[in-house]
């Protein structure tokens, strides 16, 4: 029994190995926030619910977009930039980090106010969200592309044309002056954020065919089982014996 069981925990660890990622795409509006939710980005409140109707603050889409960059570890450092987050503030770190991002064109996605607040907890409207996507996600966005843009009519394009919003991004018809709720917002930033994978690239008819791993064309017995295994003969190598051969733990 010992041995059966060592030899499944092999064979599990060898087709992992092996089997191809899945697409973290999603196609509908609930799978994108279950994805984000899964992923950590989009946390719910105490009572377990996500709150998907209620309207977003400013400090929630820092903290947003400094999860869905992987920049949590840099948040973890406090400082007083904003003269209403002080340090004590939850999401003082968020915001801090949030404040200073910038898309390859230097343009910034959510920053403070003149008067060197930040007000966190001010509600923010769809059309201000879509602005924040395509600022930080939009790579060719230039500081002169943002001077001469429209109010919010460039911002709204944009995003309709990255499909942040729009038919079949799962959020569309939505009103530029009204607040923006939790749950559009969550799919807007998976649109703007989460890639699908790419297709892989189908051989060209007289494309020359890939040359053979020398080791594969070793008899199986003589062919490591930890880089066979890598290369999907696992299966072979445990039907043939080669593995009880090559590994002694699981003779015994």
């Amino acid at each position: 029994m010992k041995r059966i069981c060592r030899l499944l925990a092999v064979l599990f660890l060898a087709t992992g190995l092996i089997l191809p990622a899945r697409s973290a795409f999603a196609a509908s509006r609930d799978e994108k926030i279950a994805y984000l939710q899964k992923a950590g980005v989009v946390t719910g409140y105490p009572d377990g619910t996500l709150g998907l109707d209620a309207p977003i603050k400013r400090s929630e889409i820092a903290t947003l977009l400094v999860k869905i960059d992987g920049k949590q570890a840099e948040a973890a450092e406090k400082a007083a930039v904003f003269k209403d987050v002080p340090t004590s503030h939850w999401a003082n770190g968020f915001i801090r980090v949030a404040s200073q991002m910038k898309n390859p064109g230097g343009v910034s996605a959510i920053i403070g106010y003149l008067d060197g607040t930040f007000r966190p907890e001010k509600n923010i409207s769809n059309a201000e969200m879509m602005k924040i996507l395509v600022a930080g996600a939009k790579a060719d966005l230039t500081l002169a592309d943002e001077a001469k843009a429209d109010w919010p009519a460039s911002w709204i394009n944009w995003a309709r044309e990255m499909n942040i919003v729009g038919p079949g991004a799962g959020v569309d018809g939505l009103d530029p002056d009204k607040s923006a709720t939790r749950g559009d917002v969550f799919v807007m930033v998976y649109n703007a954020k989460v890639k699908p994978a790419a297709p892989a690239e189908k051989p060209k008819a007289n494309e020359e065919k890939p040359k053979v791993n020398e080791e594969d064309e070793k008899p199986l017995k003589d062919q490591n089982p930890a880089d066979a295994a890598n290369r999907g003969n696992a299966f072979h190598m445990i039907y043939n014996g080669t593995w009880a051969k090559n590994l002694p733990f699981l003779k015994k």
